[in-house]
């Protein structure tokens, strides 16, 4: 005699059950990462009061990097050059920029942060390395024999560590400065990643303006082959910052 025995799922199902750890990823924000990254007393900013100084006071001084630096631009190359130059760069600049808000959607940041990444990147942070650039190129030239060797040196050696460090400073004011804003890592790659997609604007119109007959090869390669580059640059000194924020936090 043959039985017909219906298979009991229940019997061997512990070896199909998922583990009770959780796995979550370091990057995305879950409810209850966003819950215990709520500000803890000895870490919230404090006095932090009615008026916004320190966003009030970045915001100046970016507006007025930005003014000095596009001043510059248009009194060596004119109005048109400037403008079209302007135009040329504002193509991958929507494009980085929207990607970094798309990202930004788990949770997403205070529109006055980002617009203040943004700002420092295009303002302070590409004037104070347009000036430390050409300062470190005319040193360069009084131990160099040649122009184009101090201009090499200059791309090769000063010019990465200026602008990497002046992107980073901003970011790192605005992630330890506001940090009760930064509830994952995913927060800090999106702020650095705007403030190097302001970087690159500003950049590229100096790029563009420069470029003359080679101005379409330049807006290929900056624009099209590498838009990502400064994001990407910067994003892993926002990731550092945000992950040593986030953990310092849960140890509390």
């Amino acid at each position: 005699m043959t039985t017909t025995t219906t298979p009991s799922w229940d019997a061997g199902s512990e070896r199909f059950r998922l583990s009770t750890r959780r796995m979550v990823d370091p990057l995305i924000p879950t409810p209850d990462l966003v819950q215990t990254a709520a500000y803890h007393p000895s870490l919230s900013t404090k006095g932090h009061g009615k008026r916004p100084w320190l966003e009030i006071i970045l915001g100046t001084l970016s507006v007025i990097g930005l003014i000095a630096i596009v001043t510059y631009l248009w009194s060596h190359s004119g109005t048109i050059a400037t403008v079209v130059s302007a135009l040329a760069a504002g193509l991958p600049l929507l494009f980085v920029t929207a990607t970094f808000i798309w990202i930004d959607r788990w949770e997403p940041e205070p529109k006055w942060l980002l617009a203040l990444a943004f700002l420092w990147g295009a303002g302070m942070a590409t004037s104070l390395a347009l000036i430390s650039n050409q300062s470190g190129q005319a040193l360069l030239g009084l131990v160099t024999t040649t122009a184009s060797d101090a201009n090499a040196l200059t791309g090769a050696i000063v010019a990465p560590f200026v602008e990497e460090s002046l992107k980073g400073l901003g970011v790192l004011i605005l992630l330890v400065a506001r940090r009760r804003h930064v509830t994952s890592p995913l927060d800090g790659v999106v702020v650095a990643g705007l403030v190097g997609a302001g970087f690159a604007f500003t950049e590229n119109i100096l790029y563009f303006m420069n470029a003359g007959n080679m101005l379409v090869l330049t807006f290929v390669m900056r624009a099209i082959a590498s838009p990502f580059c400064h994001s990407m640059f910067t994003s892993m000194t926002g990731l550092a910052t945000a992950m040593a924020i986030t953990r310092l936090r849960g140890r509390h």
